[in-house]
């Protein structure tokens, strides 16, 4: 398989965000294994995860704090109200550190999920889109956690598993 130099570039960006020739291939491949990573997670994506895992809603309740409350239909919504309902998510209270969400960051949300980089007048999304989206990025962020947790352990995997689950 031969590549471009513009696509070498751009999976070297990819893989190798900070420029230190250091390849990140373990990412990659988890990534690609269907391990959400979140290296490969838009930030906004990322906040709106850290928002759901602070307050412990779960999907659903996600859903009911962007959509119209008790909607049986699935809701199509189009930028303008997208942005305007991540938006409110900014009035959230009880968190540790203050939420808000900007126009910018909305508008990266709806360009993730419709894979397009321009928006078309009448463009939408599903707001279960919306949510499953998230709920991936949490995925990233808990499996970063893990994975960080493990490092600082020191410990190999499988003496953390044999001492938990004796038996």
């Amino acid at each position: 398989m031969k590549f471009v130099a513009s696509e070498l570039n751009l999976i070297q960006k990819h893989l190798d965000p900070n420029g230190t020739k250091w390849l990140e291939y373990d990412s990659l491949l988890s990534h690609i294994m269907g391990i959400p990573q979140k290296k490969f997670t838009p930030q906004p994506l990322n906040k709106l995860a850290t928002l759901v895992d602070e307050k412990g809603w779960m999907a659903s309740h996600f859903k009911d704090a962007i959509a119209k409350r008790g909607s049986q239909v699935e809701v199509k919504m189009d930028l303008a109200l997208l942005t305007k309902q991540l938006m409110a998510l900014s009035s959230t209270t009880g968190l540790k550190v203050p939420f808000s969400f900007s126009e910018p960051e909305a508008k990266m949300v709806f360009s993730y999920i419709t894979k397009s980089d321009r928006i078309a007048s009448g463009a939408t999304v599903l707001v279960s889109d919306v949510v499953e989206a998230v709920m991936q990025a949490l995925k990233a962020l808990c499996v970063e956690r893990m994975q960080s947790s493990l490092t600082r352990a020191k410990v190999p995997l499988l003496d953390l598993m044999k001492k938990r689950c004796k038996g």
